[in-house]
């Protein structure tokens, strides 16, 4: 996998097919989900937090059925509930946890996605051109500054 996106990369510079500017939106738009990602990770925190208080169960099983319930949109089991006491307490927590995640987390992530994508569409040439530069000075300093013909 790492070799394909070796690959991937390396055709970045390309206008052969146009591969370069169709795949340079792409690249750049991928570099935007580190921001939503630790957002994210601090939701899932939040949450995992808040289903450790509500259980009896260890911190591994609350984070992996807290990423199932916010990321794969899976219901838990109600073999999870310890305390009938805590059972209203327990499903509000769910609820609040799916609308944050299912919903929520899941539209902004579309939008900024489609923001940043459509923004560096409208700017390919430019990034072609800063990409083909960079490859180029890349290829002369790794030369030595000697010029191949």
């Amino acid at each position: 996998a790492i070799n394909w996106m070796r690959v991937f990369y390396a055709l970045r510079g390309t206008v052969v097919l146009r591969l370069g500017p169709r795949i340079l939106p792409i690249l750049k738009t991928l570099g935007e989900v580190y921001d939503f990602v630790l957002i994210t990770l601090f939701f899932t925190g939040a949450c995992t937090h808040t289903f450790y208080a509500l259980s009896s169960q260890g911190w591994g099983d609350i984070l992996f059925s807290t990423y199932r319930l916010g990321f794969l949109g899976e219901i838990p089991d109600d073999e999870h509930v310890d305390d009938l006491d805590w059972k209203s307490v327990q499903d509000i927590a769910f609820i609040a946890t799916s609308f944050v995640f299912s919903v929520s987390l899941t539209n902004i992530f579309i939008g900024v996605m489609s923001n940043a994508f459509d923004s560096y569409t409208d700017r390919v040439d430019e990034l072609l051109m800063r990409t083909r530069a960079s490859i180029g000075m890349r290829y002369t300093l790794r030369s030595g500054g000697r010029l191949m013909l």
